[in-house]
């Protein structure tokens, strides 16, 4: 049974929506890493890999998950996949992105949230196909974000 503090409490609890993490990771491999500007272009950042061939440069970003801490605190795990024609370059456009999404640690908001934490969960791994042309290396991050501003209106 609840006491009359915590039933106050409850009835003052609201629905609160978590920005999206998974752009929020996309928008800062697109728009605030000016390392990715390769001579022969920025590779594709998307959440899928639709259109991809083996030997493109391509960035492949997805929430595999996540969990709230108390109402306001989210824990999304997010997975990066770089895709490139060689195995040199797959891992150094992962690092760039690693080193690019802890960098806006603090920093970054947008896409309804404030980015205040970045821990790795998994280091750069190679996961290449051994059946397949290019090259892949992954990593995965777990993200501490708060809601923050408006979230981008429902397509």
């Amino acid at each position: 049974m609840l006491c009359r503090k915590e039933v106050a409490i409850a009835s003052q609890w609201e629905f609160i929506e978590h920005g999206d993490a998974e752009a929020a990771v996309v928008d800062i491999l697109k728009n605030e890493t000016p390392e990715l500007d390769f001579s022969t272009g920025h590779p594709r950042v998307s959440t899928d890999l639709k259109g991809f061939t083996d030997g493109d440069r391509w960035i492949e970003v997805t929430q595999e998950g996540s969990f709230e801490e108390w109402p306001t605190i989210d824990h999304p795990r997010i997975d990066v996949g770089c895709y490139a024609e060689r195995r040199s370059v797959a891992r150094d456009i992962a690092a760039i992105c690693l080193a690019s999404v802890k960098y806006q640690m603090g920093r970054y908001r947008g896409n309804g949230l404030f980015l205040s934490d970045v821990r790795v969960e998994m280091g750069l791994t190679n996961t290449s196909d051994r059946y397949q042309e290019g090259y892949r290396f992954t990593f995965a991050v777990r993200l501490t974000t708060r809601p923050s501003g408006d979230l981008a209106s429902p397509s």
